[in-house]
This record gives C-alpha cells, sequence and structure tokens, in this order.
C-alpha cells in the first residue's frame, strides 16, 4: 500500500511539475533557482573533514538528479561547483530580461551575492519539446565572454 500511495504521489508531482514548466520559462528558471540553491546549501553543509570523498559523490548524484528534472534527457553539465552562499540564489537572483520563440527563450539573470556585492550575470537558455521547457543551457557572462556553467 505505501509503495502505491508512493508511486501516486510521484505521478502526481511529475505532472504538476511538467504543467508548470509547460506555462512559461520564467517558472522553470524560477524554480530551478531555488532548487539550485537548495542543492548547493546541502551539499555545501554535508562537507565533512573525515569523508569528503562520500559528501562529493553524494553532492555529485544530486546535481545529476538536479540536472533530470530541468534538462532535456540526456543532458550532460559541466563538473559541479557549490558554494557558500549559492552561486544561484532565490532571495538574490532576478530575471531581468526574457525573450522567446516559438520554441526558445532566452531568460537574463543577475545573482547579486550576499555580503560581498559581487553581481553575475546568467543567461538561462531554454527550448520548448514534449509539451514542456527545459533548460538547454546557462552561461555565466562577464566582460570577457561566456561560459558554461550549468
Amino acid at each position: 500500500m505505501r509503495i502505491l500511495f508512493a508511486l501516486l504521489a510521484l505521478l502526481f508531482s511529475n505532472t504538476a511539475l511538467c504543467a508548470a514548466f509547460s506555462d512559461s520559462p520564467e517558472a522553470l528558471v524560477r524554480q530551478f533557482i531555488a532548487d539550485y540553491q537548495q542543492w548547493s546549501d546541502q551539499a555545501n553543509a554535508r562537507q565533512p573533514l573525515d569523508a569528503p570523498l562520500q559528501a562529493l559523490d553524494l553532492a555529485q548524484q544530486e546535481y545529476a538528479q538536479l540536472l533530470a528534472k530541468f534538462c532535456p534527457p540526456g543532458f550532460q553539465g559541466q563538473p559541479i561547483a557549490f558554494s557558500d552562499p549559492a552561486n544561484h540564489g532565490t532571495g538574490y537572483e532576478q530575471i531581468l530580461s526574457s525573450s522567446r520563440t516559438a520554441d526558445r527563450a532566452l531568460l537574463k539573470t543577475r545573482a547579486i551575492q550576499p555580503g560581498t556585492g559581487f553581481a553575475a550575470d546568467y543567461h538561462y537558455h531554454l527550448l520548448f519539446s514534449h509539451q514542456r521547457w527545459y533548460l538547454s543551457e546557462v552561461f555565466y557572462v562577464d566582460q570577457d565572454g561566456q561560459y558554461e556553467s550549468l
């Protein structure tokens, strides 16, 4: 009975998730920022002094799950990097602009790090496929260029 309940909860949560991600690229980016911050904060908090490789392995597994939620099937991201504060955060990263065509979108954001005031610009590239939006890449952008960061 518990397994059936868990499967039903997973089914309905994924349906709701896909519905939200089909609505707008902005909704997907906001949810990614929130989930990324949670992942980074948890990974950072788990970094023990006596078993750093085990904590890193877990952080990599959780990052792969994060990418699977937001990116197209088979997407391979960059090596993980987490920090305190997280590179992306709901309290300090704002959407500056959004543009889209039928199946592509570009959202530009700025994250101003708490404490340091460092401003980081990001370009979120999205594509619409199979009735929902996906992150196809996130670039960190500075005066010298743009760098893959997803």
